[in-house]
């Protein structure tokens, strides 16, 4: 982490401008502690030790590989400290000798360096990052000349001038770099392959880019990169080539599930200790990824309901932070419901991970079980509040209180407060049609005897067309085809039951789910025996039914109607379904293989939690916009960018200057909010 905040603000409060100056700041700082002295050696002072342990951490090379480093430069190894190169044997000698003594000076070292940094001024980014990339770095590529006259136009002998479709990006790079998501990238052991040209870091920050800025394929990525020199810039490519969309493909099969998931989970402790997320209020649930073809690996097939046909895919099962809006854990396995991980797994892998306590879990039905409220209520001490489900005991006991248990209440919901005209119209119009519901509560015991808080909720709801198909079952006795139901279905309500092409096979699929309606011959003459049907559908007037839900929770100190509030918080790991899927495209998988498949996913979740910080970052009108709104108004703009190597000029239209200066300030604001913090700088160190 220190890397970054050195190497990406080389301008110090003491003038140090260079990392020459740097190293030869914190020598002298190391050799005038009289403490430190004690441990010199025969060919080395303890100063030019540490110096050379620092050197190691920055350049991220093991003992080995930096003793390589500095004995083939002999100015690195003056610049260390060192006359001579000391041998493996020497080092971990030393490092032995100082036993404790080693983490305390070390440690100091880091505080004196982090006391020096000015990490202000957000344009710095910008600067160093242009220079890696094309003024020559040894980590970085160098652009060719040829590179350079088709993507920059000089202005004069020093400027170059070059255009950009995605300007907003360059708010994000401290989110990228300045709180070290790429380091934690480049950390990933990869496996390496001989025909190769791009490192894993680019690979990963081009996957990273793509799903960021809302690419559907790696083609979408392959020719926004060729055109535009930022986003090269940002994922640190060579300008003249770009990845190709087969080369993406190919290489994210280089990636291991263990080692990206080590990444996701070393992000998520991240965002943890600069107060980003706490797992402590979560939701669970799992939501399908659909796939055509049967050659994917570890695919089953499954019958899905809403679309009414059997379905092969996956299934994501994630736990989701509902305070702070960020996946914590995730798990992707086939589709059957019977391969799916136990609620008690989730919850321990998840606190395994953020290293807190859940305290209180918003469960989905699909996870309803009491084995698992009992687990949560008496083992973990957790707070759980989950729907019920029709036709259980517990329902059936709901169902039976009396009127007399209910009273009247008006719900109240978290909904966006609008700031313009029209909006405050659409919110009354939305508030004068709410309508009361009625309320009550019992208790239950499960198995055990374990007691259980039941909340039951009675309200007015619009019949659907399903709704009045089973009413009518009720008024039928003998057999009929399915065009009979239909005639008798618009005489009785005065419309059709489908729009569809093929209204008779909409109304066949809607008997087939219906219990006890038996189906008798083939074909079109093909009748369904109807006898006795019973809708259990409460009707109030002509167009609505009253509906009944439930809430189990074992938390008993809160009024009821504020139980069924809380349990909205649940709806919002919906929204992250929904936004991956429609916005981000995880489910367009990039190989039909499992351990591919699953990088993918996490990649993914990479982004959507970077992006969850860069809104933090921002002024409070983005922090909780999902990622069209952020496409639209902050990272989508055109700009023309001027570079001398020395400083960065975007040069946008005036509306948008304004906003980008506004965002910038936020996010200036933002970093040192989360530099003063103490945990933070002892996180560096």
């Amino acid at each position: 982490m220190m890397e970054l905040w050195i190497f990406l603000n080389m301008l110090s409060k003491q003038g140090i401008r260079s990392i020459r100056g740097f190293f030869n700041a914190s020598l002298i700082w190391l050799s005038e502690n009289e403490k430190l002295r004690k441990y010199d050696g025969q060919d080395y002072t303890a100063a030019s030790m540490l110096s050379f342990f620092l050197f190691a951490k920055l350049a991220r090379l093991n003992i080995e590989e930096a003793l390589e480093s500095i004995s083939s430069n002999k100015s690195c190894m003056k610049l260390i400290g060192f006359e001579k190169v000391p041998t493996k044997g020497a080092v971990t000698k030393f490092r032995k000798r100082m036993d404790a003594d080693f983490n305390r000076f070390f440690g100091d070292l880091i505080d004196y360096t982090t006391d020096c940094m000015n990490f202000d001024d957000l344009e710095r980014y910008k600067v160093v990052l242009f220079t890696k990339c094309y003024f020559g770095n040894s980590r970085f590529p160098r652009m060719s000349k040829e590179m350079e006259s088709q993507k920059f136009t000089r202005f004069d002998k020093k400027i170059r001038r070059t255009a950009t479709k995605w300007a907003g990006f360059s708010l994000m790079l401290y989110v990228l770099y300045g709180l070290g998501f790429v380091n934690i990238l480049e950390d990933m052991k990869v496996e390496k392959r001989s025909n190769c040209v791009y490192t894993p870091l680019q690979i990963s920050l081009s996957y990273i880019v793509k799903m960021i800025l809302g690419f559907k394929n790696a083609y979408g990525l392959d020719e926004e990169l060729e055109d535009d020199v930022f986003l090269q810039m940002i994922c640190t490519l060579d300008g003249d080539r770009t990845p190709s969309k087969s080369t993406l493909d190919e290489d994210i099969r280089r990636y291991r599930e263990e080692e990206i998931r080590k990444a996701h989970r070393t992000i998520i402790q991240w965002m943890i200790i600069l107060g980003f997320g706490t797992g402590e209020t979560a939701a669970c649930d799992s939501s399908k990824v659909i796939v055509n073809g049967k050659t994917y690996e570890g695919t089953e097939e499954v019958y899905d309901y809403l679309k009414k046909e059997n379905v092969i895919g996956y299934k994501m099962f994630v736990v989701y932070d509902v305070v702070h809006r960020i996946p914590i854990y995730f798990e992707v396995r086939g589709i059957n419901e019977a391969d799916a991980p136990s609620l008690k797994e989730m919850v321990e892998k998840t606190e395994e991970i953020t290293g807190k306590r859940i305290k209180r879990l918003y469960i989905d039905r699909g996870f309803y079980d009491e084995d698992n409220f009992l687990w949560l209520d008496k083992k973990k001490h957790v707070e759980y509040v989950t729907r019920g489900k029709k036709g259980t005991d517990i329902f059936e006991k709901a169902a039976e209180l009396g009127e007399d248990k209910f009273r009247e209440v008006m719900l109240k919901t978290k909904e966006y407060e609008p700031k313009t005209a029209s909006g405050k119209a659409a919110k009354n119009k939305r508030d004068e049609k709410k309508k009361p519901v009625r309320i009550a509560e019992c208790s239950y015991s499960l198995s055990g005897g374990s007691p259980v808080r039941v909340v039951v909720e009675k309200k007015r709801a619009q019949l659907s067309k399903t709704d009045k198909l089973l009413l009518l079952m009720e008024k039928l006795s003998g057999s009929y085809t399915a065009q009979e139901i239909l005639d008798l279905y618009k005489k009785e309500y005065g419309g059709v039951f489908s729009y569809s092409k093929k209204p008779a096979s909409t109304i066949t699929k809607a008997l087939k789910k219906i219990p006890k309606i038996e189906a008798v011959g083939k074909g079109r003459g093909r009748k369904y025996r109807i006898d006795g049907y019973k809708a259990n559908i409460k009707v109030l007037d002509v167009n609505e039914k009253e509906e009944m839900f439930i809430w189990l929770t074992n938390v008993l100190n809160t009024a009821p109607e504020q139980i069924i509030a809380d349990y909205g918080n649940r709806w919002l790991i919906e929204t992250l379904f929904e936004e991956a899927k429609g916005e981000w495209y995880i489910n367009k998988l990039p190989s039909r293989d499992l351990e591919a498949i699953k990088v993918h996913f996490y990649f993914s979740f990479i982004a959507y939690n970077i992006v969850s910080i860069f809104k933090r970052a921002l002024t409070e009108k983005y922090r909780k916009a999902g990622i069209e709104v952020l496409r639209r108004d902050i990272l989508h703009k055109i700009a023309v960018i001027s570079f001398n190597g020395k400083s960065v000029k975007f040069e946008f239209n005036r509306k948008y200057e304004i906003r980008y200066k506004e965002q910038s300030a936020s996010i200036n604001e933002f970093i040192s909010r989360a530099r003063d913090t103490s945990e933070f700088v002892k996180t560096l160190a």
